[in-house]
């Protein structure tokens, strides 16, 4: 994709992939991905996956049968992987460009909370499961940490060896409560 940019009263090319563009792409491979998980996963223990799985030789004979399905599965799986650091890159890229942080994570938190019943239903058909929850509490999280460090970036501004000190240790401790809170909260990828 090919953009023109005004630069020096110069029209210039841009090359690159539109933020449009990529958040088609992460929602196309998470539907791939939700795909597998779901229904293709269903389809497998319904022909038996979990009965195959009690010895090597009904695995084979299983996998006999149904190698091709679950080779579907998998290559489904993959192509879901390319979602989450494709959200993960525009969510630092949103927090650079957003004038209102605050909004931002409450627009997040919003949609986090209206994605998390379908996600419930679809993965362990309960409306609520509060075992597992969605991946955009887990990047809600993140942007959470992004945004205290950039706090702790800005009000700790000097090189004074007693400031960096502080700042690294303020830094550590609001990443490890990133973390932990990913945890504890059971968020998707921790």
């Amino acid at each position: 994709m090919q953009t023109e940019v005004i630069s020096e009263g110069k029209i210039q090319e841009k090359r690159g992939i539109s933020s449009a563009v990529l958040k088609n792409i992460a929602v196309v491979t998470m539907l791939i991905d939700h795909i597998g998980a779901v229904i293709v996963t269903r389809l497998l223990i319904r022909n038996g996956l979990y009965e195959a799985m009690t010895n090597q030789e009904a695995y084979t004979a299983w996998m006999g049968q149904n190698g091709r399905m679950y080779g579907i599965y998998m290559a489904m799986r993959i192509i879901g992987r390319f979602a989450f650091p494709i959200y993960c890159f525009l969510l630092v890229e949103g927090f650079q460009k957003t004038h209102n942080v605050k909004k931002y994570l409450g627009r997040m938190f919003l949609f986090a909370l209206i994605s998390e019943v379908p996600f419930d239903l679809a993965f362990s058909g309960k409306a609520c499961y509060p075992a597992y929850q969605n991946v955009f509490f887990t990047l809600l999280l993140g942007l959470l940490v992004i945004a205290g460090l950039h706090l702790v970036e800005q009000h700790f501004v000097g090189t004074t060896v007693g400031k960096t000190i502080l700042r690294v240790g303020l830094n550590a401790v609001i990443i490890l409560t990133g973390c932990v809170l990913g945890l504890v909260l059971k968020t998707d990828y921790d």
